[in-house]
């Protein structure tokens, strides 16, 4: 069996309410392929909208993407909705760049991160189904970007949460 699944997040990033901690948005594509009748293995990608933080004269923006491997585990029977857990591994890519100032630079981040979440999956018909989850993803550092004389513009914390809709195709 081979699944397809598109999700949407509303992300929340733990720590202090500031600016640097606010809401964005997510979308993602997962493709996985049964090992049984309750577990699934597969490649999940995700992005977020980009995080822009003005400091005068200029800005930062930071954009995170990631690619994790991922299992799940059907607490219910192949075709049936039920609650599912889902745990992955992988790489999150943090792109920042300034804009505005005298001198603006761009750089590219790597940070391995874990990911966890718990779904309910609703099967509609033909092998499509929808999803409700929350879950999270936690990288191996905190991430701060600072503009030189300014100092820190923002801080990208190592946790996250997360929570949101998907709808997915399962081939029989």
């Amino acid at each position: 069996m081979l699944v397809f699944a598109a999700e949407g997040a509303l992300i929340g990033r733990t720590g202090d309410i500031t600016a640097s901690t606010a809401a964005t948005l997510a979308g993602g594509i997962q493709v996985e392929t049964a090992l049984g009748s309750r577990f699934f293995a597969g490649l999940q990608g995700r992005a977020e909208t980009p995080r822009v933080h003005r400091r005068f004269p200029g800005k930062v923006q930071a954009e995170l993407a990631a690619l994790d491997a991922v299992v799940r585990y059907a607490f219910h029977a192949p075709g049936a909705h039920g609650f599912e857990l889902c745990g992955g591994l992988g790489m999150q890519r943090i792109a920042a760049s300034s804009s505005g100032y005298t001198v603006n630079r761009a750089v590219i981040l790597f940070d391995p991160e874990l990911t966890g979440s718990v779904q309910w999956r609703q099967e509609v018909m033909g092998g499509f189904f929808f999803t409700l989850f929350a879950g999270g993803e936690l990288r191996l550092r905190t991430e701060t970007l600072e503009i030189a004389p300014f100092g820190t513009v923002t801080t990208l914390p190592a946790a996250g949460v997360r929570a949101g809709i998907g709808v997915g195709w399962a081939a029989p």
